[in-house]
């Protein structure tokens, strides 16, 4: 059993647990340290994390806000932007998106070109349809440096929830031959020739989508009603 031996053995045993995704233990041997350790940042930050992955949100976030209000800037302390990406996934945890995404843009101000960051607050403003020419000029940012299907379908999907059809379409062309997300490429595409009013290449396009192996229920009901619906 643990004792109050110096930090670096706790911290060892930490890593340890991290590295074996542990959560349990760690969560656990964290909450241990902090009655020995109480003004450590680093305790509070993984004792958050490991909390989160084991969905206690609420204990999360009181251990998170404890590790910032001991966050010392030195440069051997965890990078204050990963607490604040820690409250964000939280806030997320309890629903509570719209002030996910106010923490993720603080933590943006100080760190713009945090792919991490980019990418949970461009996922969470999609889902929320809310700023999405910000959406937009986020995900630009890091399109240049991971070009991955994921991505340029995302950006299509966002540009699709804008209203510009043509250009989502012109876009996802590009790698609608891509095997890894082909299918969803396509549905999407599919999608935009229905809101402009062409159904035929709109059924074209599903059709084709579920003939590569999407079977979702919406796609399905599109097809069968010739009319659009969002993702249930």
């Amino acid at each position: 059993e643990l004792d109050p031996s110096p930090f670096y053995i706790w911290n060892e045993v930490f890593k340890l647990e991290s590295l074996l995704k542990k959560e349990e233990l760690l969560f656990n041997d964290t909450q241990k340290a902090l009655e020995f350790f109480p003004s450590i940042s680093r305790i509070w930050f993984l004792n958050g994390k490991s909390a989160n992955k084991l969905n206690r949100f609420d204990h999360a976030i009181e251990s998170i806000e404890n590790g910032i209000s001991y966050h010392t800037n030195d440069s051997s302390e965890i990078a204050l932007h990963e607490y604040k990406f820690q409250l964000a996934e939280a806030y997320i945890g309890k629903k509570e998106l719209v002030l996910a995404t106010e923490i993720l843009k603080d933590a943006l101000i100080t760190n713009p070109n945090n792919s991490k960051l980019i990418l949970k607050q461009v996922l969470l403003l999609s889902f929320l349809k809310k700023d999405l020419a910000l959406a937009i000029k986020l995900i630009d940012k890091i399109i240049p440096a991971n070009n991955s299907c994921t991505l340029i379908r995302l950006k299509g999907y966002i540009l699709f929830q804008q209203k510009k059809y043509n250009e989502s379409i012109e876009l996802l062309n590009s790698i609608k031959e891509d095997l890894e997300c082909k299918a969803e490429v396509i549905e999407l595409i599919g999608d935009c020739f229905f809101k402009l009013e062409d159904v035929e290449k709109a059924l074209k396009y599903w059709n084709k989508s579920k003939s590569l192996g999407r079977t979702n229920k919406t796609l399905l009901k599109k097809i069968n009603d010739k009319k659009y619906y969002e993702l249930s």
